[in-house]
This record gives structure tokens, C-alpha cells and sequence, in this order.
């Protein structure tokens, strides 16, 4: 997996209607491909990731999740 998708810096480029602010995030944010699915892996344990509003701080991304930062 090229190292741009691995740790989500793709993200920077995409259009929303509000301004995010995704820059600190990434750089403690991984992706790693796991067989038909992803691990998303959050490398900072002082704040988690939240998928579907839940903390976690490694997660098996399925269809239709929904992931932000606190």
C-alpha cells in the first residue's frame, strides 16, 4: 500500500463543506491492510479515534462506518 494511503494523507485533498482540520490527526492515524478489510490504527493514546461515536484506538473499518477525532 503506497505510504500516502497508509496514513490517510489523501484525505488533505478531499473537497467538504466545512474546513477540517486533519493535518495533526494523520500523522497518528495508520491503515493497514487487512485481507478483505482495513485496520484503522490510531497510534496516540491520549485521545481515540471514534468510529461509529465509540473510542477506539484499533478498529476493522466495515462498510458504511463513520470515523472522526476528539
Amino acid at each position: 500500500m503506497p505510504e500516502g494511503v497508509k496514513n490517510l494523507e489523501f484525505l488533505n485533498n478531499l473537497q467538504t463543506n466545512r474546513e477540517l482540520r486533519l493535518s495533526s490527526n494523520l500523522n497518528r492515524v495508520n491503515l493497514i491492510k487487512q485481507q478483505k478489510t482495513f485496520l484503522i490504527e490510531d497510534k496516540n493514546y491520549k485521545n481515540a479515534l471514534l468510529i461509529n461515536r465509540r473510542r477506539s484506538h484499533r478498529t476493522l473499518l466495515c462498510n458504511n462506518d463513520v470515523f472522526g477525532c476528539r
